[in-house]
């Protein structure tokens, strides 16, 4: 596969899984796992993570049967600028991750890996940092309530040969 069709198919692979209005979630292969699969053609994507206040997980896309871009991501709410203790609820946490999926669905295919550069709405804002490019990358997105950071998270991935 060409690497000029990856960032099309993970941006539509994305916005169909976890971005979704309404995401459709899978029996999951591994015991208190999430996970979300689309195909198109002979591409499969695959994102699979683990917790929910605070998450880690992992997304593949897979041409026939054979990896070829993988990427990795660990985050989660805030509380006073750390991870949030994912025994308590947040009352909070709904609402942000309802504008994180909204700052999702805005990826376009040049930068792929999350939402853009930068997203408002009502009193969130989204950033996302990142450096490299498809092949070999890292970044971060941070959702602030005003000033106040109250989501994070950090991730990295490329292609694989």
């Amino acid at each position: 596969m060409p690497l000029t069709s990856l960032p099309s198919f993970l941006v539509a692979a994305k916005a169909a899984t976890y971005a979704a209005e309404k995401p459709v979630t899978l029996e999951p292969t591994f015991s208190g796992s999430h996970e979300f699969r689309f195909t198109k053609g002979n591409l499969h994507y695959r994102d699979i993570y683990f917790g929910s206040l605070h998450f880690a997980g992992q997304e593949i896309v897979e041409d026939e049967s054979r990896a070829i871009w993988s990427m990795v991501y660990l985050g989660g709410i805030l509380q006073n600028g750390t991870a949030h203790n994912a025994d308590n609820e947040d009352d909070n946490a709904t609402e942000i991750y309802r504008f994180l999926k909204l700052a999702l669905r805005k990826a376009s295919p040049d930068a792929p890996y999350r939402g853009p550069a930068s997203f408002e709405a009502g009193e969130y804002r989204y950033t996302n940092q990142f450096t490299g490019d498809i092949t070999n990358f890292n970044g971060k997105e941070t959702i602030y309530a005003g000033q106040l950071p109250v989501y994070r998270l950090h991730y990295s991935g490329g292609y694989l040969q």
